[in-house]
């Protein structure tokens, strides 16, 4: 929540600008996630998010662009106890921990790493753990 003076608010075109320029951006982005993910999931897998803080942002946004997506999300995954077996708000996905994902993930999954500063941590609980061959996306940090 933001509260704020709307009689002090500036009318600077730049700052219309810049936000309208972030959008456009943002938007080019996840239409290239889409993209390698209509390229990924093929004969019925599914899409696993991991991390939860920022994975629920991008799945709402992806949601919005591509709901036909929403049939095709398997969960979200996250190493923190207390969002694990919860719901995230404003798309309704389950919120998993990692041994409850390795228990539900299938072969040729896909699995978007929101976070990349977790990609290393991530990949190796994988290749230790994951006995399945899943593909993994690894969102760039400026989204």
């Amino acid at each position: 929540m933001a509260i704020g003076d709307s009689n002090s608010l500036s009318h600077s075109n730049n700052l219309q600008k810049s936000e309208a320029t972030l959008f456009d951006e943002a938007y080019s982005e996840l239409l290239g996630v889409s993209a390698f993910i209509d390229c990924s999931l093929t004969n019925g897998s599914r899409l696993w998010i991991w991390g939860a803080t920022k994975g629920v942002l991008i799945l709402f946004h992806l949601l919005r662009l591509r709901p036909d997506y929403s049939s095709s999300v398997a969960g979200i995954v996250d190493i923190n106890p207390l969002k694990q077996d919860k719901f995230c708000a404003g798309v309704g996905v389950q919120i998993n921990s990692p041994q409850s994902f390795l228990a539900k993930v299938d072969e040729d999954d896909l699995i978007i790493i929101v976070n990349p500063n977790y990609e290393g941590e991530v990949r190796r609980y994988l290749s230790e753990l994951c006995k399945m061959r899943v593909s993994i996306f690894v969102l760039k940090s400026k989204m």
